[in-house]
């Protein structure tokens, strides 16, 4: 006897219809789809695989603020070797390698790198180059404006910016990057604020000057041996000066950069009876320092700082 074939019954067939094309949806959807707590997804990270894009720095301290943004990128090329100084910095044509394939050149000032504008321009004319200064639209002849934490939040941006121009397929990395550093600057600056506020003496000896808009930002004083450079000789009597009127405003200690000769200042030190600490301003490489950050380094400084202004 033959069975009777049962009708499928439409609700289930339905049913099975919209599971598959549910199915089908995710498959074709999900690459394509970024997750918003996740820019590393799988999609981005296939287009940092793809050819990098060359940018060029000028010296340690403003590629310390290039590449959190830049991450694997882009290839950086750092003009001034290990050991170089930029406030007397003479580039030799070997020094211009890699700049004629850079797309952007990021510096300090026209005041600190005075050979960038010629130098630069002349092996790569369509090179665009974004400064400290101008980001922060400053027209202070004195070059440190790094090691102030606000004002390089500003010229992160700078930074951000450019690079999103010059390499648009990873602007949701270097956006990211970019929020990262950014949160990471401004806990520094709170805990800068924070550690400078009860001090015994608001005042601060230092070997040259480069202290000037962490001073204004902190609210303490900078009282120099020397000039913005540290190659600069202060007379006897502006060194007698310097002594008089560290002993009137209580100094605590000498700061100095590690690698400059501080014959000078430490004699004034000895003179008034206090150490004389390594300050790092991050303007030349060394093998002791080329594996910090610039938050790692900041945050070393600001122990000094507290020592130095008596700070609880």
């Amino acid at each position: 006897m033959n069975k009777e074939n049962n009708p499928i019954d439409p609700a289930i067939f339905i049913s099975i219809f919209v599971a598959i094309m549910v199915i089908f949806s995710y498959i074709y959807f999900s690459n394509y789809i970024i997750s918003p707590n996740s820019v590393y997804s799988s999609n981005l990270v296939n287009q940092s695989n793809s050819p990098k894009i060359q940018i060029t720095t000028s010296f340690r301290a403003i590629t310390l603020l290039v590449k959190p943004i830049a991450g694997n990128l882009v290839s950086i090329n750092q003009i001034l070797p290990p050991g170089a100084d930029p406030h007397n910095f003479d580039p030799t044509p070997q020094d211009a390698i890699g700049i004629t394939q850079s797309k952007l050149f990021f510096y300090d000032s026209n005041n600190l790198e005075q050979w960038a504008i010629n130098y630069v321009k002349s092996d790569n004319p369509d090179i665009q180059m974004i400064s400290f200064q101008s980001s922060i639209n400053s027209n202070q002849t004195n070059p440190h404006y790094w090691l102030n934490p606000v004002l390089a939040m500003t010229y992160v941006k700078s930074i951000t910016s450019s690079l999103v121009s010059a390499d648009p397929k990873d602007s949701v990395l270097f956006y990211n990057n970019e929020k990262i550093f950014l949160n990471q600057l401004n806990q520094l600056n709170q805990s800068y604020f924070s550690n400078l506020q009860n001090c015994t003496t608001r005042s601060v000896l230092t070997s040259h000057s480069f202290l000037n808009y962490l001073s204004n930002q902190y609210n303490f004083s900078q009282i120099s041996i020397a000039g913005p450079s540290p190659d600069a000789t202060p007379s006897i009597s502006q060194i007698v000066s310097v002594i008089n009127v560290s002993k009137q405003n209580n100094a605590r200690a000498v700061l100095a950069e590690p690698d400059e000769t501080i014959n000078i200042a430490n004699s004034v030190a000895t003179e008034l009876s206090i150490p004389t600490l390594s300050f790092d301003t991050m303007e030349v490489l060394t093998s002791n320092n080329s594996n910090s950050s610039y938050i790692d380094i900041e945050n070393q400084n600001l122990k000094k700082l507290t020592y130095a202004l008596g700070c609880n």
